[in-house]
């Protein structure tokens, strides 16, 4: 997508009103930093980054959510699985390898075995 004036103006806008509302309710809304939810970006090599490097820390950025950007990273997520996630060091794979649950790969044969791809 291509930064139009229009665009810009309207993510000026956005920003000015929740700025208000952080000043107007200041024990309801919580500012965040730009890294709380928005890295990986979509314009450089970040993507790459995460899911083939081990240099990112999601847990000690403070970083409170992982934007995955399907159409960059579907190479990446379209073949995940438990096993890889808990064996493949990657940042992706420490930041979720928390949630990966015993049960998880039953689960997840289970679910590829019903696809037709």
């Amino acid at each position: 997508m291509r930064m139009t004036s229009a665009i810009a103006e309207w993510i000026c806008a956005v920003a000015a009103s929740h700025v208000r509302k952080s000043l107007g309710y200041p024990d309801e809304v919580q500012v965040l930093s730009t890294r709380a939810f928005f890295w990986p970006l979509w314009s450089g090599n970040e993507i790459e980054k995460v899911h083939e490097l081990d240099e990112y820390d999601f847990a000690a950025s403070g970083q409170f959510g992982y934007h995955a950007w399907e159409s960059l990273a579907m190479k990446y997520l379209g073949d995940l699985s438990p096993d890889k996630i808990r064996t493949v060091n990657s940042s992706f794979n420490k930041m979720v390898r928390p949630y990966i649950g015993s049960n998880d790969d039953a689960i997840f044969r289970k679910w590829k075995g019903g696809k037709t791809r």
